[in-house]
This record gives C-alpha cells, sequence and structure tokens, in this order.
C-alpha cells in the first residue's frame, strides 16, 4: 500500500505528523454512508482529493502484518443490473502518484461494516506501484497486497471480479500521499451492468391537509443538482395556486427520491394534476445514469377536506390463519398516536381474538399510512370481524398529519375458514413380528382432499389411509396436506416404534459329574413377569433364577432337557418365547489316557482320546511316534486317533502321548505325560 512512508521506520513519523494535523473523514463521499453514486455509462472525475484521516480496512488476501488504512479515501456506491465482471480503470492526472482501492458487495448490510465484516471484501489493489490502477480483461493477476514503489511482482492493475445481480456494491479509492489534484474513474472492459436504463417514474403523490404542501415519491433516486429549487419542474393544473418551491431529501449531496413541493396559498379540495416540464435550470429531473423523467409526465393529486382520517380500508386477508391485520389510511397517521400494545383496536367475529400490539411503516416525519395490528392467537375460523376504533392506554384514538383526531369507528374484513391437518393415531401391538399404526383425521372444516406421504415412499389420498406395518425399531415419519375450499394446511408427525424385544436365554451347567449339581444363569430379556421352568429331572421352577439341580447318570451318560417359558407383557399383549438346552450327566469325570488301543475296527478300543475330559478346558493332546514326529494333535478331547497318518495305517508300537489343560473345577493347569501301544 502507498510508498516507503509504510517502511523502514518512517511509519512512526508518519504517525505522529497524522496525528497532530490530520482531519477526520466527514465530506460528502468520504465516509461510506456518504458514498458517491456513479454510473457505469459515464466517466467520473474527482476534481480534488481532500486530507483526511483514515480507518482501518480488513484485508483478507494479505496477512503480512502491515494496516491497512482507507487514507484520503473517496467511497462510491453503485448497484449491479446483470451479473458479469467489473472492469475499471483510474487514472491520476498525476502520473506518479499511487492510489490504492478496495471492492466491497454491502447488501443487506450498514455501509460502516466494511470497517469490520471482512466477509464484505471482494477484491483490492494496495499495490505501491504509481500509475494508473483498476482491473483489466485478460490477466492472471490477483488481489494485490502492499508492495514498495519499485516492486515488480505488485501489479497495480488486475483481474476483473466478478459482480452478482441485484447485489449494493462500495468501491473505496485511497491516496496514501497527501496531495490533491483528483483522478478520473472509467468504466470499460468488464460486462456487468452497472448503468440503469429505465426512465424514472413517479411512485406516488399527495397533497398535505390543506394543500400548501405536495409531497412526491420517485422510483428511483434522482441527482439532487437536477431539481430546481423554485419548483419550476412542475406546473400546477387546474392553477389555482402557484408553486413557489422544491426540496428535495438529497442525502449526502448527491442524490434524493421525494420532493416536497410548496404553494402560495391553500387549495380548495378537489383532484388536480402536477405536470412536468422543464425548469429555469434548463432540464426535469435526472437520476444517476442521466435517465429523465419525460417532460409532460402528469401526477394526479386529490386534495381532500379538512376532517378527521377514519380507517379507509383493511387489506384483503389472503392468508389462512392470519396473525395480522393489515389498515389503510388516506391521509397518514402520526405513529406517535399509535399505543403500541395495540389497545387502540378490538377485533369482534366468528372467533376470540385479541390484539396484542400495533405498528406503522413511520417515515422520516414520523408517520406512516398503514397500522398493522397483531393479534392472537391466529385467525383459525372463517367469516366476517370488525375492527373496532377506540382510546387506547394512551388516552387518545388516532391523530393524523393535520392533528385531526380520528373518532371511534368500525371496519369489517372477511377471513377464510383455515384447516388444520393435524394427525392421530392408533398402535396396534405385535408378539416380536410388527406393530401396525393406523393414522386418523377429522376431516374438520370441510376437508376436501388428504395427501398423506410416509417414509417408506408409498402415499394415500383417502381421509384414513391404510394401516402401516412397522417390523423394525426406529422413528417413523408420516407427512399430511389438507385443503378445503378456502385453505391447505401440512403436519408432520413422528412416531416412535418400540417393538418388543423380549427373548429367552439362559446357561447351564453342559456336563454334571457324579456328586455335581448343575447351576443356571438366566439371560432373558423384555418386560417379563412370569418365568416357568422344566428342568428336565422331574422339577419345576417360577423363579427368575432355579435352584441348583442334580442330575444321574447310571452307568453311562444320560442327556437332560431343560426349558425355560417367558411371558412379556410389552404393548399390553401376553407374549411367550421358549428356550432349551441339555445338561449331560456322566458316570466319572477323572481324565484318563490308555494305555493301549487296537485300531482293528471291531468297536472295541479302536480310538485313542483323553477320556473323561468333560471339565478341562484349552486342551492340548498330541501323540508322537519313536523318532519324535508328531502323528496327531487336536485340541477337542472328542475328536479321537485312528492310528493312521493321512490315511496310512501306522505301525505297531509305543507311541508317546501329551496332554495339557485347565481344570474347570480347580482352575489349575494340568500337564501329562505318558506312553501307549498300538497293537494290531
Amino acid at each position: 500500500m502507498g510508498n516507503n512512508i509504510r517502511y523502514f521506520g518512517l511509519l512512526f513519523c508518519w504517525i505522529i505528523m497524522h496525528t497532530a494535523f490530520a482531519q477526520p473523514c466527514v465530506k460528502m463521499g468520504q465516509t461510506p454512508p456518504l458514498a458517491i453514486p456513479v454510473c457505469g455509462t459515464t466517466d467520473f472525475v474527482q476534481d480534488s482529493v481532500s486530507i483526511c484521516d483514515g480507518k482501518s480496512v480488513p484485508v483478507p488476501p494479505c496477512h503480512d502484518g502491515t494496516p491497512y488504512i482507507d487514507k484520503n479515501p473517496f467511497w462510491y456506491k453503485f448497484h449491479c443490473f446483470t451479473t458479469g465482471t467489473l472492469g475499471f480503470l483510474i487514472v491520476p492526472k498525476i502520473l506518479s502518484d499511487d492510489y490504492d482501492w478496495q471492492l466491497f458487495d454491502v447488501t443487506g448490510h450498514n455501509p460502516m461494516d466494511v470497517y469490520t465484516d471482512a466477509s464484505l471484501f471482494v477484491a483490492c489493489n494496495w499495490s505501491g506501484v504509481s500509475g494508473s490502477t483498476g482491473t483489466i480483461p485478460n490477466t492472471n493477476a490477483q488481489n494485490t497486497c502492499s508492495s514498495l514503489p519499485n516492486a515488480t511482482n505488485a501489479p497495480n492493475q488486475t483481474k476483473m471480479p466478478t459482480l452478482i445481480k441485484d447485489h449494493e456494491y462500495l468501491l473505496m479509492v485511497s491516496h496514501y500521499n497527501d496531495t490533491q489534484v483528483g483522478y478520473q474513474i472509467t468504466f470499460t472492459g468488464g460486462n456487468a451492468v452497472i448503468s440503469d436504463t429505465t426512465t424514472p417514474k413517479v411512485k406516488e403523490a399527495r397533497a398535505f391537509c390543506d394543500g400548501t404542501t405536495m409531497y412526491i415519491v420517485m422510483s428511483k433516486r434522482l441527482r439532487c443538482n437536477s431539481l430546481a429549487s423554485d419548483g419550476s419542474d412542475f406546473i400546477l393544473s387546474p392553477s389555482s395556486a402557484t408553486i413557489t418551491s422544491a426540496t428535495g431529501n438529497c442525502y449526502g449531496g448527491y442524490d434524493f427520491d421525494s420532493i416536497a413541493l410548496s404553494l402560495n396559498k391553500p387549495l380548495p379540495p378537489g383532484n388536480y394534476n402536477l405536470v412536468v416540464q422543464n425548469g429555469t435550470d434548463g432540464n426535469t429531473l435526472v437520476d444517476i445514469c442521466y435517465n429523465t423523467v419525460a417532460v409532460g409526465t402528469t401526477i394526479p393529486v386529490t386534495v381532500f377536506p379538512l376532517s378527521e382520517t377514519p380507517i379507509d380500508s383493511i387489506v384483503p386477508v389472503d392468508s389462512c390463519n392470519p396473525n395480522t391485520v393489515e389498515l389503510v389510511f388516506r391521509r397518514p397517521i402520526k405513529c406517535s398516536s399509535i399505543a403500541a400494545n395495540g389497545s387502540d383496536f378490538t377485533i369482534t367475529g366468528p372467533s376470540v381474538v385479541n390484539v396484542t400490539g400495533a405498528s406503522g411503516v413511520c417515515n422520516g416525519m414520523n408517520e406512516t399510512s398503514t397500522i398493522t395490528l397483531h393479534i392472537k392467537p391466529a385467525i383459525f375460523t372463517g367469516g366476517t370481524y370488525t375492527v373496532h376504533l377506540k382510546n387506547g392506554t394512551d388516552g387518545n384514538t388516532l391523530i393524523d398529519e393535520c392533528n385531526f383526531i380520528t373518532t371511534p369507528q368500525s371496519k369489517s374484513f372477511y377471513v377464510k375458514q383455515a384447516v388444520s391437518a393435524n394427525i392421530t393415531s392408533t398402535i396396534r401391538y405385535s408378539c416380536k413380528i410388527a406393530d401396525t399404526v393406523f393414522y386418523h383425521h377429522d376431516g374438520n372444516n370441510n376437508t376436501l382432499t388428504w395427501n398423506w406421504i410416509f417414509d417408506n415412499g408409498t402415499i394415500s389420498n383417502l381421509q384414513n389411509p391404510p394401516a402401516q406395518i412397522y417390523n423394525y425399531n426406529g422413528t417413523r415419519y408420516v407427512h399430511l396436506k389438507v385443503t378445503n375450499k378456502e385453505c391447505s394446511d401440512t403436519s408432520t408427525k413422528a412416531m416412535v416404534v418400540n417393538l418388543s424385544t423380549y427373548k429367552a436365554a439362559f446357561n447351564a451347567t453342559d456336563y454334571v459329574c457324579p456328586i455335581e449339581v448343575a447351576s443356571f444363569i438366566n439371560n432373558s430379556t423384555g418386560n417379563i413377569v412370569n418365568y416357568t421352568w422344566d428342568l428336565g429331572n422331574g422339577n419345576t421352577s417360577n423363579l427368575q433364577t432355579p435352584p441348583n439341580q442334580s442330575y444321574l447318570a447310571v452307568g453311562s451318560t444320560k442327556d437332560y432337557t431343560v426349558q425355560l417359558i417367558i411371558e412379556d407383557t410389552t404393548g399390553g399383549l401376553h407374549c411367550f418365547d421358549t428356550a432349551s438346552r441339555k445338561v449331560i450327566a456322566v458316570p466319572g469325570c477323572l481324565i484318563a489316557v490308555p494305555s493301549a488301543f487296537t485300531p482293528n475296527g471291531d468297536g472295541l478300543n479302536d480310538y485313542l482320546y483323553p477320556l473323561n475330559a468333560y471339565k478341562a478346558k484349552n486342551l492340548s493332546f498330541k501323540v508322537y511316534n519313536r523318532y519324535g514326529q508328531l502323528v496327531f494333535e487336536t485340541t477337542d478331547w472328542t475328536v479321537k486317533w485312528d492310528g493312521t497318518v493321512n490315511g496310512q495305517k501306522q505301525d505297531p508300537g509305543t507311541y508317546v502321548w501329551m496332554l495339557n489343560y485347565l481344570d474347570e473345577k480347580t482352575n489349575k493347569q494340568v500337564a501329562q505325560k505318558g506312553t501307549v501301544v498300538l497293537i494290531r
């Protein structure tokens, strides 16, 4: 930005001088709110640059610690009418001068936000290189940060930024040197349209009280210097009075959008026309882009008799279930006479309506032609309602701009009959499989159509749609739109589906050795109210966990079947589930390995394995031949060696076995080793 002042310690000197002599930026064009309106069809010449104190500006692309100050700035504002690129060129009158610029999108923002809101940034060039600056086509140069005057990597003409249709923009041009020679801005090269080509028109016009003053509101802002102060841009027809002066609301001294015409005497009540003509300044009214109000344009104005201002009309209530009512007055009402709590008004009709507040769209003279009543509850029941004006808590009714007090009065309006899409539902539970939900609509207020949309993609146009079957848990949604003759309404209902998840389950001792008992652990889940145990040994129980049980093995292994039946009452139903498992009683649990076996297929001693290893955990059983070769191994004691390796019978003789396991009863590790004779 600028020149060497920011570098090598000279910034300190500048701060001292600046603090002592600089003036605040307050002149027209020197602050964002006082920005100068510009048009893309004409060059703008800034004849001189006034010296003033600057403010810090956020520059998102630059993070070098340099303070970016809009020193000696001028601000320009414009509107984008067609999306496209912005091309412009700032040409100093003295080419050795260095100008900087930054563009902001201030749509919907206070113009002063440019000093605090970095998101308003669009583009910038703070190059220290002197000469013409701006944006040009056919370049890849981006936003340029501050630099020294001789920097070769800091172009002072950069890429054109893109403007968006209907957005408002501010262009800041800053001159870091304290000279006042000026520059010219030319908008060229881009394809964004920032020039308004429409003809300015009259938006509205009215006479004030006795007609000695008339107000005109234009459709767009016009140049202040195009308005003849003697009012000669207009003539009155019929000429019952003479226009003596015209004053525009010239904000910032550049443009206006409303005019006050003064007449030399009051006008009798009646209808008049204001006719546009060339004034003594040689022109009619001109907008920023030099579009003129057409000569001969006729503006009708009515002067009403001097009397109180009644409620002229009520804006038709188009919405269903409205919560506001808008009153219209032919003459503006003083906003100060409106009780903010709405106590100036009551509303009667087919249903109870409470007025909770009242407000107007107040202009610069604190007057409004409309008053909005805020009501609660919103009007649901259709029919004719009546607004009643009375003295409010402020001690009066309403007072118009001519100081007439409006007498208590009434005005009626019609409201459409609303309809409610309220959804009701009932659920029918089932055991484990699915729940069925029935949805209903009461058909209130002459409902004619129903549009149901379910989250599984199905739709229905019936008042009460087919039942929905939900077979998994979760939140399910249904949408409904209903209409009657005048209104419609929509609603969404969430249904939490919680299918019964009851389940019968238990653990039991798998093997029962002599003099041991079996124990049980109940793992059942659900809203269980009853447990029914058949313990397989002739005993039963209704306890959640039954007592330990004895099971006998008489000479050989015997299986006992244990069964559990649970009863669940989720959803008011009686649902049952059953689980069963075997408890095996064994004649012995002493683990031993035979000393010999005869794998000859006669059904006697044909296999080698650890006998009775019911209570062995993490078992490992291995067999080796006399050469130390592993011929068999298993971790399942019921898997037996048949005396072969890969289908080949092994030679008779002595083999070595090794057995390791964790004793389930003692929880100790056991390691055994021995020999066995294979006999053929």
